[in-house]
């Protein structure tokens, strides 16, 4: 069979059907229900997902420094358990899946995210999904960092949505288990930092 989004070689040769089957009803704790077009792509979720529109919160995420950073690498942190497979920690290896980029034009894995993550590229620039986009896509202003986090991750998941189309497959199933779980946690993440950035720039404009 196909290859999952991203991971070491050697997981995805690994029995993984059983190991969705065992965890598929776990999926149901968190009462979301991942968004699917034909083909199996994710499509926008509400409150946001691929290629969705951002919400400008008056205050750029990069002016709150290294706490808003901070909560964004514990968050990533949580992320990335949702994973224990490790079937999206790297990307898939052309050698393995030599039509994968035929068929996935921006591959991704937790490792970019870590990376971009690291070079505090989701305080201040967009995520990479948005750069799917065939018209450049402007920075947006004041975005909330798990939002631009929730993108990538959303990508990462429809990246193997897409590629293994059946539903029957392992890896369309932990990509769906991913979805599911990821977004309540990084909805949760958005609620706090809009809140967070909203108190901020009230205090700002009270100063003045």
């Amino acid at each position: 069979g196909r290859g999952g989004a991203g991971g070491r070689g050697r997981g995805r040769k690994r029995a993984l059907a059983d190991v969705a089957s065992a965890r598929e009803d776990e999926s149901a704790d968190t009462g979301a229900d991942a968004p699917t077009a034909p083909g199996g792509a994710l499509t926008e979720a509400p409150g946001g997902g691929i290629g969705g529109g951002h919400e400008a919160l008056g205050c750029c995420l990069g002016c709150l420094g290294d706490g808003a950073h901070a909560r964004l690498q514990r968050l990533c942190a949580r992320l990335s358990a949702l994973d224990p497979e490790q079937v999206f920690q790297l990307q898939v290896d052309p050698r393995e899946e030599p039509t994968y980029r035929f068929y996935i034009p921006v591959p991704l894995s937790f490792r970019d995210v870590r990376a971009r993550l690291a070079s505090r590229a989701y305080l201040c620039a967009p995520p990479v999904a948005l750069q799917l986009a065939a018209a450049p896509t402007p920075t947006p202003s004041g975005v909330s960092g798990a939002e631009l986090m929730r993108e990538d991750v959303y990508l990462m998941a429809r990246n193997a949505m897409v590629y293994n189309v059946s539903t029957a497959s392992p890896f369309y199933r932990l990509a769906e288990r991913l979805f599911k779980r990821a977004k309540p946690i990084i909805d949760s993440a958005v609620a706090r930092e809009k809140a967070l950035v909203a108190s901020v720039a009230a205090e700002g404009a009270a100063r003045v």
